[in-house]
C-alpha cells in the first residue's frame, strides 16, 4: 500500500499533466501484452499491420509488458499543446545514469536482454536511436488517432476540474481508479507488488491516459513529485466507428 498524504503544501501543487510519450510507451506495452484488453482491439487491429516495416526490437525491450514501467518514457508535460516533439527533445536530455538504473529495475531478478545490455553500456549515445525509434513508431501507431485521444483526455480533464470546484480535491480524486481510495487525508494506492510507501508533502500530478487503460501507473522516481498516470473517462469512445473510417496515411 502506497499513502500519499494530502497536505495543504500538496493540496496547493496538484496539477494535471499531458504526455503524448506516455501514450506511446502504454501502447507498446500493449501491443507485446498477450492478453489485449478488449477496448483496445479495434486499435490493436488496424495498427500491428501498419507496423510491419517498423523496428521494434529496441521499443518492445525497454517498454515489456507485465514488468516494471520506465519513468522516462512517462514525462509529463503541464500543456496539453505539447508535442512529441517537444518531449522527445526532453528524453534526449535524460542523465544516462538513470536511464541505466531504471533499465535494471525494468528487468529486476532477470538478465538483461542483449539489446538492452547494448543500450546501456552507453545510454547517453543510446538516447538518439531511441528517441528515433520512437518517433518513427508514433507517427503509425499514434499520431493517426492523435486527435481522437486528445479530445477524450481533455475531457477528463475538464471533468475533473468542474467536481474539484464544488467539491475540492477529495471530489476529484473518488472516482480516479478502483484502486485509488481516500481515507483519512491519505490518497491511499493499492500495489501490492510495490514496497510499502508514505510520501509527504510532494507535488501531486495526474495525468489522464488512454492507452493505460484499465491500468494506474505511479511515478515517484523524481525527487519532490508523485505522478499517478490513470485510465481517462471515455477510453472506448476514442475507437467507435474506427473499422469503418480509413485511417490518414503517412
Amino acid at each position: 500500500m502506497i499513502d500519499f498524504r494530502l497536505s495543504l503544501d500538496a493540496l496547493g501543487h496538484t496539477r494535471f499533466a499531458f504526455s503524448p510519450l506516455a501514450e506511446g510507451a502504454a501502447s507498446l506495452r500493449l501491443l507485446g501484452s498477450p492478453h489485449v484488453q478488449h477496448l483496445h482491439l479495434p486499435w490493436v487491429r488496424e495498427t500491428r499491420p501498419r507496423l510491419a516495416d517498423v523496428d521494434l526490437r529496441l521499443l518492445t525491450a525497454i517498454a515489456p509488458p507485465g514488468r516494471w514501467v520506465p519513468d522516462f518514457l512517462f514525462l509529463p508535460s503541464a500543456s496539453p499543446l505539447t508535442s512529441i516533439e517537444d518531449q522527445l527533445g526532453e528524453l534526449g536530455g535524460i542523465d544516462g545514469g538513470h536511464v541505466t538504473e531504471m533499465m535494471h529495475i525494468v528487468y529486476e531478478g532477470l538478465d538483461l536482454p542483449p539489446i538492452v545490455q547494448e543500450f546501456v553500456t552507453d545510454p547517453t549515445a543510446g538516447l538518439a536511436p531511441l528517441t528515433e525509434a520512437i518517433y518513427d513508431y508514433w507517427q503509425v501507431a499514434i499520431r493517426p488517432y492523435w486527435v481522437r485521444i486528445a479530445g477524450v483526455l481533455e475531457e477528463d480533464v475538464t471533468y475533473r476540474a468542474s467536481r474539484s470546484v464544488s467539491g475540492g480535491l477529495f471530489e476529484l480524486l473518488a472516482d480516479l481508479h478502483p484502486e485509488v481510495t481516500l481515507e483519512d487525508g491519505l490518497l491511499r494506492i493499492n500495489k501490492p507488488h510495490h514496497a510499502p510507501a508514505t510520501y509527504l508533502g510532494a507535488e501531486l500530478t495526474l495525468v489522464p491516459s488512454v492507452f493505460v487503460w484499465p491500468d494506474l501507473i505511479i511515478g515517484h522516481s523524481r525527487p519532490g513529485k508523485f505522478e499517478l498516470t490513470y485510465a481517462a473517462r471515455g477510453v472506448a469512445r476514442v475507437w467507435e466507428g474506427l473499422s469503418q473510417e480509413k485511417v490518414p496515411e503517412d
